[in-house]
């Protein structure tokens, strides 16, 4: 026997009574004029007389100089300013000392930060990998 035999067509299904979960309310502040009943645009208002562009500059190189980056006296960045960070070849050398510092051999963790690009991270495990084969 087949199962869906005892099921009947979609179309001898009754219809269900559509009902509304909630009860519609209408805002009157959302209604919208039509566009007829609208005032009109105000006028523009009257241009504002030039002023000096060299005020405007000075103003605004005023304004630029009140910003501060870090330092004694900056609500968002108190003390001094940080360090710049160290150069490529400082962090390729502290990377080198770390592997090192693990056990391995210098010429092949320079071969291994060469290979990574002076991540650390990927070399130890290229070096690793290396000697546990």
């Amino acid at each position: 026997m087949v199962y869906f035999d005892k099921v009947p067509a979609v179309t001898t299904l009754p219809k269900l009574p559509r009902a509304a979960m909630v009860r519609p309310i209408r805002l009157p502040e959302l209604d919208v004029t039509a566009p007829e009943e609208q005032a009109p645009p105000p006028p523009p208002p009257a241009a504002e007389p030039a002023t000096a562009p060299d005020a405007n500059v000075a103003g605004l190189a005023a304004g630029v100089q009140s910003v501060s980056l870090g330092g004694a006296g900056d609500a968002l960045m108190p003390g001094p300013p940080p360090p710049p960070p160290p150069s490529f070849d400082e962090a390729t050398d502290a990377g080198m000392e770390d592997l090192v510092a693990m056990g391995f051999g210098r010429e092949a963790a320079q071969a291994a930060l060469a290979q990574t690009g002076g991540s650390v991270q990927e070399a130890s495990e290229i070096l690793l990998q290396a000697s546990s084969t």
